[in-house]
């Protein structure tokens, strides 16, 4: 069941880069990091401020003791330059 499809702490985010769902009592999370380049830059600075959301929701399940278990999303270009998604621990 889909429990959160973006990370929490600032609405004005409508970028995909975070999703939860809750599967037979595990909280199941998937994020797509941010690259943040250039530095210095905005980009950079929305990583930076994304990071910060990501460790304060982190730590907020943590404290409420709920079993998680998250992986990142990769975006990877093989041999031939096709692009393909990627899941990383």
């Amino acid at each position: 069941m889909l429990t959160r499809s973006s990370l929490p702490g600032n609405p004005q985010d409508r970028q995909a880069r975070y999703i939860e769902a809750a599967v037979n009592g595990v909280l199941i999370t998937s994020i797509y990091l941010p690259n943040g380049n250039p530095q210095p830059g905005p980009k950079f600075d929305y990583k930076l401020a994304w990071f910060e959301r990501l460790i304060e929701h982190g730590a907020e399940l943590m404290k409420a003791g709920v079993p998680a278990s998250c992986r990142r999303l990769q975006r990877r270009t093989d041999r031939a330059g096709h692009l393909s998604n990627a899941i990383s621990r």
